[in-house]
């Protein structure tokens, strides 16, 4: 027996339901506790938050499968997507059936995933103008081509890392699968999340797309138990981050027996780490809030107003000095030292100990708001 899937109980997974238990409530505290920063902050910092969230989801959910999609066509179809009013620049299919796929995920989340539903999907991802590969969608994979398999390697010295179950087998193995996810995984959360996932995927019913479509069900469980209106942390950004950790559990687990313990462990790691990391990111979106709303009636000159911004992003490349405020606001040097010295004067600006040639400036971080 090479695979799990060959195992005569196959799929009745287990796993160490008291330490895999804790995890989850682990998470769920922390998915919790995110929700509850959100709600701090203002309607249009929500949908800026929640913008950048799901435009990196798209971007990473690709460029796990090393498939760049351009990031201003994604972010202008995730404008649309949320404000159907605004008129960004009209988006490339690609990244607009990318966005599409998502935005059904997370914001139907609570409808069954059918056949219809998943095949719609797929379609999505291989516009056959689009497409190269000529990509047959729509419809489980046939075995045409031969095995399924996840391979690497130079031509003749391949590794083969997994071999899916025989194409004939999916239909079968497709209605298990939505049998459980709208039944006893219909509830959602993070370990429905996480098996729904690894089943997916090493079902593989797909001639192509599988990870990327496994990471949208992933997100419409997740988003299913989230009581956050929006979706505000990306799973598929830190798997990206640790995508050859992604890679090794997943064979890891498909070559063992149906003990997913591993796997499980992973996941919740990883879904611990994107809302860490989308934490991080609230609390500076909160920071900024409080800024402007303490100091925004006085600070109306837009050179400042743009520096101040840059500052509070932490998208500041280097030191701030009087040459630099002057490229960047397209000024003259005596107008970038006179807007510097407002600042100064009114503590939002301090200057770095070192003097002289090298003087710079720095956001006054003991600054009460």
């Amino acid at each position: 027996m090479k695979y799990f899937y060959q195992h005569p109980d196959w799929p009745q997974f287990y796993w160490d339901r008291r330490h895999i238990d804790r995890l989850v409530q682990e998470s769920v505290y922390l998915q919790g506790k995110l929700n509850g920063k959100i709600s701090g902050l203002d309607k249009a910092s929500r949908q800026i938050r929640e913008g950048q969230t799901l435009a990196e989801e798209v971007l990473s959910n690709f460029g796990i499968e090393n498939q760049k999609l351009d990031p201003e066509q994604v972010r202008s179809s995730v404008i649309r997507k949320m404000n159907p009013a605004a008129k960004p620049r009209k988006p490339n299919r690609l990244e607009e059936a990318a966005v599409d796929i998502l935005w059904d995920a997370v914001k139907s989340a609570s409808k069954p995933l059918t056949r219809k539903r998943l095949f719609d999907w797929h379609r999505k991802l291989f516009d056959p103008h689009l497409s190269p590969h000529h990509i047959v969608t729509g419809q489980w994979r046939t075995g045409r081509k031969g095995p399924m398999q996840i391979v690497s390697g130079r031509i003749g010295r391949e590794t083969v890392h997994y071999e899916a179950p025989p194409a004939s087998s999916v239909p079968r193995q497709m209605e298990l699968f939505f049998a459980w996810i709208n039944g006893e995984g219909a509830s959602g959360g993070p370990l429905y999340a996480a098996i729904a996932h690894l089943w997916f995927v090493s079902i593989h019913p797909f001639e192509d797309g599988n990870g990327r479509l496994a990471r949208a069900i992933t997100e419409m469980l997740l988003a299913r138990t989230d009581s956050a209106s929006g979706k505000y942390y990306s799973m598929s950004g830190q798997i990206l981050h640790r995508r050859k950790q992604y890679y090794d559990i997943l064979e890891q687990t498909q070559k063992g027996n149906l003990d997913i313990t591993g796997w499980l462990e992973w996941f919740l790691d990883t879904l611990k780490a994107a809302i860490l990391a989308s934490d991080r990111q609230i609390d500076q979106a909160i920071r900024k809030q409080r800024f402007w709303q303490t100091y925004g009636r006085d600070i109306t000159n837009p050179r400042q107003r743009k520096i101040i911004e840059m500052l509070l992003d932490d998208n500041f490349r280097g030191h701030l000095t009087t040459s630099k405020w002057a490229k960047i606001n397209k000024c003259s040097p005596d107008t970038a030292l006179r807007d510097i010295k407002e600042l100064l004067a009114r503590n939002i600006l301090v200057k770095a100990e070192k003097g002289g040639r090298s003087t710079h400036y720095l956001f006054n971080s003991e600054l009460e708001f």
